[in-house]
């Protein structure tokens, strides 16, 4: 086999993901995408200020917005910014997400 076929260039597939516009966010533009946890039913995203995105099944709240079942387009989560944290890290199970905060390291 020669390189061509045996390597991978690496990050390639994540080029377009990496600078993307969301629905109803509370940016102005694009923002830059630092983290992402999915599960089978739901994705989080964290992008380079520390809001917080969700895209997906909420039957039970896992993405942290009231009154909606499924989030059919990525939606903004306020909660973060209500609060003044920032987020730098998230992890997602079927019916859970769980956020590490940048400064306090506390566990939401």
């Amino acid at each position: 086999m020669n390189d061509a076929t045996t390597h991978h260039s690496g990050p390639k597939r994540m080029a377009h993901f990496d600078m993307l516009r969301f629905k109803n966010n509370n940016h102005s533009a694009s923002v830059r995408v630092i983290k992402m946890a999915s599960s089978p039913t739901h994705s989080m995203f964290i992008v380079s200020d520390g809001s917080v995105y969700a895209l997906g099944s909420n039957h039970v709240f896992q993405c942290g917005v009231d009154n909606v079942a499924y989030l059919h387009n990525i939606e903004y989560i306020k909660y973060f910014k209500e609060k003044s944290i920032a987020v730098k890290d998230v992890a997602c199970g079927s019916l859970h997400t769980m956020f590490l905060a940048r400064t306090s390291s506390n566990l939401f």
